[in-house]
């Protein structure tokens, strides 16, 4: 079990991307394997969360759990996996949220890999000026803006050292507001382009990252149909204080 959990850990860190591959039997192979053992339903989750890392999560209202583990690749020419448990589904079926299998603990850039040195000094920067508004030490920001731009040269197929504006793609809430939305210093919410639907009918994807100093970062994905994405605020609104910080992280 150990060794499971190790490996989707890195598998989430890493992001494998480009900087591997693996062929689709080993693939299947492997989602069934992680699958079998490690999905978790949303009360596990809270449960794990809250005893490990001093997280509260709570059951979003409208909201169903699936109960299920979930492998999702951003776009299908590249190597950029992750996984998610738990998996909630909307009563009214046109939104879904993947929650991480395990949070992201990466304060700097140095953890990210496949970065030029020109593209991590670029990153520096976006820290530092992330470290001003929140008022909190450059090393200790909990925003690893690599994952998030990562993510988006993956989903717009593009090279992984592209320079991605930080204005035209991401919106970030921050101070009061993020504290109100989940005790946390920063959110991210970024949308994500999709080369083909999610379960055929979802054809929508946004990111919301929610970040705290000196803790895990949350990577969440919203899913949405035509219909769903119309009512995208009302579904963001509704997980408002279900993921909450607490102040002292537990050991």
């Amino acid at each position: 079990m150990k060794k499971v959990v190790l490996f989707c850990l890195l598998g989430l860190i890493f992001l494998v991307i480009g900087c591997g591959s693996a062929s689709p039997s080993k693939i299947k192979l492997w989602q069934e394997r992680v699958a079998e053992q490690n999905t978790r339903t949303l009360p596990e989750y809270a449960k794990f969360m809250d005893e490990k890392l001093g997280i509260t999560c709570t059951m979003p209202r409208n909201f169903i759990d699936q109960k299920q583990l979930r492998q999702w690749r951003i776009h299908q020419n590249r190597d950029v996996t992750f996984v998610y448990t738990p998996v909630l589904r909307s009563k009214d079926k046109q939104c879904i949220i993947l929650y991480p299998f395990y949070p992201v603990h990466t304060d700097r850039v140095g953890d990210t890999p496949c970065f030029s040195s020109r593209e991590r000094k670029e990153i520096e920067e976006l820290m530092k000026k992330d470290s001003t508004i929140l008022k909190t030490p450059n090393w200790k920001v909990g925003i690893p803006r690599s994952i998030i731009y990562s993510e988006i040269r993956a989903a717009l197929d593009i090279d992984y050292r592209a320079w991605i504006d930080p204005d035209k793609h991401i919106t970030v809430l921050a101070g009061k507001e993020a504290r109100n939305l989940f005790n946390a210093d920063s959110v991210f919410i970024y949308d994500i382009p999709m080369d083909k639907p999610y379960e055929e009918k979802y054809v929508h994807c946004t990111g919301l990252a929610i970040s705290k100093a000196n803790r895990p970062v949350l990577y969440l994905k919203w899913f949405f149909t035509n219909k769903g994405k119309k009512k995208e605020k009302k579904y963001l609104d509704l997980i408002k204080k279900t993921i909450w910080y607490g102040d002292i992280p537990k050991k």
